[in-house]
């Protein structure tokens, strides 16, 4: 005597059911896809390959750009991406920044403008493209703290450069706030 258990019954019950659309779950289907993309792709900072495009969009955003010369196949690399750039407390800093992967010994002209001699620098600079602060040397592969030390400081570097929106007080003598 063969013993199938209540979820085999079920089973048998709603496979035919998908099979023969009697049962609609495309809206079901489309919330879990809008749900995973959410909690999922949503958390990360994200992180472009096109330098031009990214520099566009921080001029454009008023953001400030993180700049990361690296070299794909190196272990360096692996261990900075998960060790590091994926541990929560950094996703969350970068997310106001636009980040720009760029594979070193590519990008000649971007490494010549911020300094960059060898793989694994990180560089801060401010949506014009003008470098902020100094480089950081990610070889070898500095703690997530360590990280982030860095890229708050030349956050607030980068703060301080921005110029106030307060308007300028009005000293003229005989002037008055009615304009008369």
């Amino acid at each position: 005597m063969r013993h199938e258990s209540k979820n085999a019954s079920n089973v048998n019950w709603l496979v035919p059911r998908i099979m023969s659309r009697e049962l609609n779950l495309q809206p079901l289907f489309v919330f879990g896809c809008l749900a995973f993309a959410f909690f999922a792709g949503c958390s990360d900072a994200t992180w472009y390959l096109d330098p031009g495009f990214a520099e566009r969009k921080a001029e454009k955003d008023n953001r400030p750009l993180v700049y990361y010369f690296k070299s794909f196949d190196s272990t360096l690399h692996r261990n900075m991406y998960w060790k590091v750039l994926k541990t929560g407390s950094v996703k969350s800093e970068l997310r106001d920044t636009i980040n720009v992967e760029l594979e070193f010994g590519f990008f000649d002209d971007r490494e010549k403008r911020y300094g960059v001699k060898k793989a694994q620098t990180c560089v801060f600079a401010a949506p014009d493209g003008s470098k902020v602060g100094d480089a950081l040397s990610v070889n070898p592969v500095p703690t997530p703290q360590e990280f982030l030390a860095w890229l708050r400081a030349e956050k607030a570097k980068w703060k301080d450069l921005q110029p106030t929106n307060k308007q300028p007080a009005n000293d003229e003598p005989g002037s008055d706030a009615t304009g008369g």
